[in-house]
């Protein structure tokens, strides 16, 4: 006999036979389909006991089919719960029924030398063998093949700073969006080099408004809280740009509370003119990501393989090959704690390193006429020519 036993929202059962026992989850919330499982389990447990039937252990289909209802069941995120069932799909496409305990020891070996060739990254490949890790250490399965798994190195995104051509596109892409607040949060994160989350989740409490003539001014400054317990901030002023973005966003939201999130939770309907409207208006919560139409924008303007994280990129390079920005101000205004995080982060154009060729010639053409040198030194195109020659 057995007997079912809710914990949470999952149902468990425990197994009786001739004096032995054992407890285990049935994977299911409903009572009825966690009764039918039980009973399979039962029969499993009899044969096993009586030493007749050993498969006890269920094939890589079912194995994984029961923790994506566990996992969802314990509360995960929509997007976490859409990335595990991709890479369930296709670990499910290379393990098919093959009993969990029955896995070749070489499987991440192919799995690794697969992605690889597909050409996925190591990050990528790191989710989906610690999802097989996940389906396996249920049934203690994981050591065999995974015991010598050391991971895959870190790949940082390659700097990819955009042109000033190639922000114009992005930016009338993003304005064509029907996410209204793509285009100020582009903006922003371009113009002040924020992370995507840092600003996605900001309060409005969180910004230090200057008003001058109905615009957010100069000294407007968005305060982002740093490291995990959050007892300090950083405070990253808004350059002439985002702060008329931003203005507009405000907008229209004259009755923002200013505890209320800056890009709150919404809803988007599309007209019949093609425009589109916000509505279900919840300042209580933050803006869900929004990679959809991130995509969407960046295909529009040409631009498929940038990624979120180059737009920090391209501020960061901005502000130290060109405007000259000192080290210390660097650190304070990007967050990071030392330099060389900071040019890790840089990848000069051409057209970049000829304005600061004309920046230091006038730099020195001034300090040359502060000290009274002539030009008579240099090099005159007729003595270049004779040289030549």
């Amino acid at each position: 006999m057995h007997s079912l036993i809710k914990r949470g929202k999952i149902w468990h059962v425990k197994l009786n036979y001739k004096g032995q026992t054992k407890r285990v989850s049935t994977g299911h919330t409903n009572k009825k389909a966690a009764q039918d499982q039980a009973d399979q389990m039962q029969k499993r447990f009899a044969l096993e006991c009586e030493g007749g039937k050993t498969n006890t252990l269920p094939g890589f289909d079912e194995a994984a089919a029961r923790w994506l209802v566990v996992t969802e069941n314990e509360g995960k995120r929509q997007s976490t719960m859409a990335s595990y069932r991709n890479f369930a799909k296709r670990l499910v496409a290379r393990f098919g029924s093959t009993r969990v305990d029955r896995l070749p020891e070489d499987c991440l070996d192919d799995l690794l030398a697969d992605s690889r060739e597909e050409g996925r990254s190591n990050r990528t490949i790191e989710y989906e063998v610690a999802a097989l890790r996940l389906i396996l250490r249920r049934y203690k399965c994981w050591a065999r093949i995974g015991e010598n798994w050391k991971g895959l190195p870190k790949t940082q995104v390659k700097p990819m700073p955009l042109t000033y051509q190639q922000e114009e596109k992005l930016l009338a892409a993003c304005s064509r969006s029907i996410n209204p607040a793509l285009r100020v949060l582009v903006d922003i994160g371009v113009q002040c080099g924020t992370r995507e989350s840092e600003s996605r989740t900001r309060k409005r409490s969180d910004l230090v408004e200057v008003w001058e003539n109905g615009e957010l001014a100069k000294g407007t400054i968005l305060s982002i809280p740093v490291g995990k317990t959050k007892a300090s901030t950083r405070r990253v002023p808004l350059p002439a740009r985002a702060r008329k973005s931003l203005t507009a966003w405000l907008r229209k939201h004259p009755d923002m509370p200013a505890d209320g999130y800056l890009f709150p939770r919404y809803r988007v309907s599309r007209s019949a003119a093609g425009g589109s409207s916000m509505h279900s208006i919840d300042y209580g919560r933050h803006m869900s990501p929004y990679w959809e139409a991130w995509n969407a924008a960046r295909i529009e303007a040409g631009l498929p393989n940038l990624k979120i994280h180059h737009l920090r990129h391209t501020a960061i390079t901005r502000a130290m090959a060109i405007a000259g920005i000192t080290h210390a101000t660097i650190l304070a205004w990007f967050g990071h704690s030392n330099i060389e995080q900071s040019l890790g982060y840089t990848n000069l154009q051409d057209e970049d390193k000829l304005d600061a060729l004309d920046k230091l010639e006038a730099a020195a053409d001034r300090k040359r006429a502060e000290l009274g040198i002539s030009d008579t030194n240099r090099v005159q195109p007729e003595a270049t020519n004779a040289l030549l020659h």
